[in-house]
């Protein structure tokens, strides 16, 4: 947007177009405020906000200083532009002509370009020789294609790409989603010159690099990566039930609904899970710092499966304790015997990971004595 208070932009009719007088005028425009109002000649196509970004005719676009109008200016086929400026300077009035397309007159050629656009160019151009090739300016505009998305199309596929920065191109192709509450939506709908594979991984990789997020670029292929990305796993189902950014305290604590109905269920007797809880430490991931994992034995699987995740900064008991404390309040709402027979089971521990599971016990549950704490932990 300029300084100018408003701006007016009109695509002129094919009764404008002159290849020998580019400065030919169009008709004027009615010079007061009141009688200026867009209009939308026939076979215009519009953008998302309304705005002709293929007019044709005689199409008058009126753009006040408080409207958002992303494609403002621009049009999806070669053009002259004229500028004017009317009342003191308060209007700025942009005059725009199709300048025409370079086809071919041969049966089943796809040939579509943009002509010359020297005075008289177009002329000489055609009287060149090419053998075997016949070739003709079309004044129609639906011969002509935008070569490249629109911006506000690009700025709808940077939402996209930044909602779900792990899908590839065939995913955004296809609209097929990384998680079941995603929508099937293709970014063939946002413009279809996506729907080119080598253009579309052209936008992905630019936008990407530009929001740190290229393996490999800016550390974002090592140390915390997923830093990076975990504002994007409340969507995918993967909650952030916990976390601090306090000294010796930085955490995040993840976990499914599911994760969570597991620890909670009971059989046909009412009884509560009693296979043990194993926690564990794993230096894999992170470079400087670390994923704290509690599991439980699932028998229809007949493996471990994750009930809470949690990164952590550090090693010390602080940490340790929130991990702890949020699984205890799980199910500090279970009577005590349930309760108990769920802490009593956990196992495996290190002395760091022990005081942690101490301090966090006292604090979810209340109890202080720590012999009777310890001795709920199997195997210490």
């Amino acid at each position: 947007m300029s300084s100018e208070e408003n701006q007016w932009e009109e695509s002129n009719s094919e009764d404008h177009i002159s290849d020998s007088d580019p400065d030919s005028n169009p008709i004027p425009l009615p010079p007061t405020l009141s009688t200026r109002q867009t209009f939308i000649d026939d076979d215009c196509t519009l953008d998302p906000q309304g705005y002709p970004l293929l007019p044709n005719g005689n199409t008058v676009f009126v753009k006040l200083s408080n409207a958002e109008v992303t494609n403002f200016g621009l049009v999806g086929f070669p053009k002259r532009t004229g500028v004017e400026y009317q009342s003191n300077g308060a209007w700025k009035i942009v005059w725009i002509t199709f300048l025409g397309a370079i086809t071919c007159n041969q049966l089943n050629c796809q040939l579509v370009g943009s002509p010359p656009t020297g005075h008289k160019d177009i002329a000489q151009y055609l009287e060149l020789s090419m053998p075997g090739i016949c070739r003709e300016v079309s004044r129609n505009r639906a011969t002509y294609g935008a070569k490249k998305p629109d911006p506000l199309a690009k700025e709808a596929l940077k939402k996209k790409i930044a909602n779900d920065p792990k899908a590839g191109v065939f995913q955004l192709k296809q609209g097929k989603p990384n998680a079941p509450k995603d929508s099937f939506e293709s970014v063939l709908t946002i413009h279809p010159l996506l729907g080119n594979a080598d253009q579309l991984n052209y936008y992905r990789r630019t936008i990407l690099d530009n929001m740190g997020l290229v393996p490999g670029k800016g550390g974002a292929d090592a140390g915390d990566k997923f830093i990076t990305e975990m504002f994007a796993w409340n969507k995918r189902g993967l909650l952030i039930i916990s976390a601090s950014f306090m000294p010796d305290q930085e955490h995040f604590a993840f976990q499914t609904q599911w994760m969570a109905g597991m620890i909670m269920t009971q059989d046909e007797n009412n009884e509560v899970y009693g296979l043990g809880l194993v926690s564990d430490v794993t230096y894999w991931f992170f470079k400087n710092s670390y994923l704290l994992s509690t599991s439980m034995y699932w028998e229809e699987t007949s493996g471990w499966i994750p009930i809470l995740l949690t990164w952590i900064r550090g090693l010390s008991k602080s940490y340790y304790q929130v991990h702890f404390a949020t699984l205890f309040q799980q199910f500090a709402g279970l009577p005590q015997n349930k309760r108990d027979i769920l802490v009593h089971n956990v196992v495996d521990f290190s002395l760091a990971q022990t005081n942690g599971f101490i301090s966090a016990y006292t604090k979810v549950f209340g109890i202080t004595d720590q012999a009777a704490i310890c001795r709920k932990i199997k195997g210490f």
